[in-house]
């Protein structure tokens, strides 16, 4: 047996775990969930739940291996003890009841309450606490904790040795991914780094792992990495996948492999990737966004990009902006495009005609205030939550010099290249330097995310280059 020390009593932490309890004895029964989410008696006890999961204990990244290589897990907090399972099982209820919190949880005017640490109820209910396990848990059991997965999910994890993110994942891992990597310290992490990409590429042919860079002009770059290596040292200076976000696959490359090399001692990357045009238009970044606000402010500066562009603006450059702004992820099987246009410009309107009964919105967005709501305001709320936040963070507009609508990290430029790399299933954009370039990021581009560049390129229409990254 393993036991999880969660740390003394403290902020009313002996009813949070009793209430985690109860969760978890409410066995998928919506009114029974409903029923203790809506309990105004119950306020402060889901305060110190909300506190409970804050606690720094679960940002730890070696308690990943306890948990997973134990048989069975006991969790101590204060004189309470409770079966790890009871944890699971109650954090796996939370995140199916999301709407149901936010409801509970809303104050005026659209916002939502905020924890000590400046976090959503919400955000720290559905996604802290074991719920930063609880994905990385349903890996394990199917068998398919791969390397990558494993990065992605336990990259906002801490450790004091950077080499840690590597080595503290090696228990978990398959045998063959394990057989790869032997513990040495006496590696700096830019060599360990290093060879966690060598491998995935060499492994799986793809290119996604580069995805996770972000460009080191902008972020400290402690170990000297190239811009095409992740450092998973640092929660901020790593992105997840575009794809991530929505457990989707795009395939922008279709089934092609990557066919690259390493060069000058490794620090050099060549990759072949198929130009879909340069960064012209650049609305503002959405790095961190602390607030509704910051979402509603980035779209009104988005949408002014957008009709800057060109004019008149057709139905088709409407869904076009409109898909762009959720990743195309916000839409119904039977969705046309007026319902795709309706739907996303009636989320924004609404919330910010009601903050803001100074905005003048102009003729086109006006009319969706106006207009019967296609959705009630808790499928709004999810709508934005669910969708856009999750597409719009850490991202900004950006049109390209040939007319196509993207979503690139926010570190783009104007003059950024954005290709579509042979091996890897999302366009990416590059910042040449001479006749070298470094890696800025990831980019939804609306219309190229299932090989319509490859497609191109076999008619003659677009052509490969060869980059070299460093």
């Amino acid at each position: 047996m393993v036991a999880l020390w969660l740390g003394p009593e403290a902020n009313d932490s002996y009813a949070a775990t009793e209430l985690l309890c109860e969760l978890a004895e409410c066995n998928n029964s919506r009114t029974a969930l409903a029923a203790l989410i809506n309990n105004r008696k119950r306020k402060r006890d889901w305060q110190a739940l909300v506190d409970l999961f804050e606690r720094d204990y679960w940002r730890r990244l070696w308690v990943v291996q306890e948990i997973f290589n134990a048989r069975q897990v006991t969790v101590f907090c204060g004189n309470s003890a409770h079966s790890w399972d009871i944890y699971l099982q109650a954090s796996k209820l939370l995140r199916a009841c999301k709407v149901d919190l936010m409801r509970a949880f809303h104050l005026e005017k659209g916002r939502q309450a905020l924890s000590l640490r400046s976090v959503t109820y919400v955000d720290c209910l559905v996604g802290f606490g074991p719920s930063t396990l609880q994905s990385l848990h349903s890996l394990h059991n199917a068998g398919s904790a791969d390397l990558f997965s494993c990065l992605l999910l336990c990259a906002d994890k801490l450790c004091r040795d950077p080499r840690d993110k590597l080595y503290a994942l090696l228990g978990i891992l398959p045998e063959k991914d394990q057989s790869q990597f032997q513990v040495n310290y006496k590696l700096d992490p830019r060599h360990v780094y290093t060879d966690i990409v060598d491998y995935l590429i060499a492994k799986t042919g793809s290119l996604d792992v580069i995805c996770c860079a972000s460009n080191p002009i902008l972020t400290d770059n402690i170990h000297i990495l190239p811009s095409w290596v992740p450092d998973w040292s640092n929660g901020s200076s790593w992105r997840k996948p575009l794809a991530w976000n929505f457990n989707r696959h795009f395939n922008a490359s279709k089934d092609t492999k990557s066919s690259t090399y390493l060069s000058s001692r490794r620090r050099k990357l060549s990759i072949t990737g198929i130009v879909l045009g340069t960064a012209d238009y650049v609305g503002i970044g959405l790095e961190h966004a602390p607030s509704t606000s910051a979402y509603l402010m980035a779209f009104l500066q988005w949408y002014w990009v957008f009709t800057s562009y060109k004019s008149p603006l057709s139905d088709d450059d409407h869904e076009s902006f409109c898909r762009t702004l959720s990743l195309n992820q916000f839409r119904y099987p039977s969705s046309t495009s007026v319902d795709v246009i309706g739907r996303t410009y009636q989320v924004f309107t609404r919330f910010l005609a009601q903050r803001y009964q100074a905005w003048k919105p102009d003729e086109i967005l006006q009319r969706y205030i106006q207009a019967t709501p296609e959705m009630s305001i808790d499928e709004m709320s999810q709508a934005l939550e669910n969708y856009f936040k999750t597409a719009m963070k850490g991202r900004k507009f950006v049109i390209t010099t040939t007319g196509l609508f993207c979503l690139a990290s926010d570190n783009t430029n104007a003059n950024d290249i954005i290709c579509v790399a042979l091996g890897c299933s999302i366009p990416i954009i590059l910042r040449q330097f001479g006749e070298e370039f470094k890696i800025v990021g990831d980019c939804f581009v609306d219309g190229y995310m299932y090989g319509r560049a490859l497609d191109e390129e076999r008619t003659g229409a677009r052509e490969r280059k060869e980059f070299i990254l460093i």
